[in-house]
């Protein structure tokens, strides 16, 4: 039996890469709960996440990819939050160890 290959996909964009793991791993989790629209719908955002040109810097530039509405605009939000928060916890380790 063939095994099923897990294929990272790439963003055209490096910095939109965030995203595109982060959605993937939602639409994995939705698959595995059979929730088959939720799932097609973070398929079709992240299809246009990868061919998106410019950075994601901000939950109102997702609002202008197709298939992204308010509430799928809050999981951008999440995803940059929480880099903000890994940024902070690494420049507050540097200058700690600075004293």
């Amino acid at each position: 039996m063939s095994a099923k290959k897990a294929l990272r996909r790439k963003a055209v964009n490096s910095h939109n890469q965030k995203f595109v793991d982060h959605f993937t791993e939602l639409k994995r989790n939705a698959d595995y709960r059979h929730m088959d629209k939720i799932a097609m719908c973070y398929l079709k955002i992240l299809n246009n996440i990868c061919k998106c040109p410019l950075p994601i810097l901000s939950s109102s530039q997702a609002l202008a990819i197709e298939g992204v509405g308010p509430n799928m605009a809050k999981k951008f939000e999440e995803v940059l939050l929480a880099k903000e928060a890994s940024l902070a916890g690494k420049s507050s380790r540097k200058s700690t160890k600075n004293k």
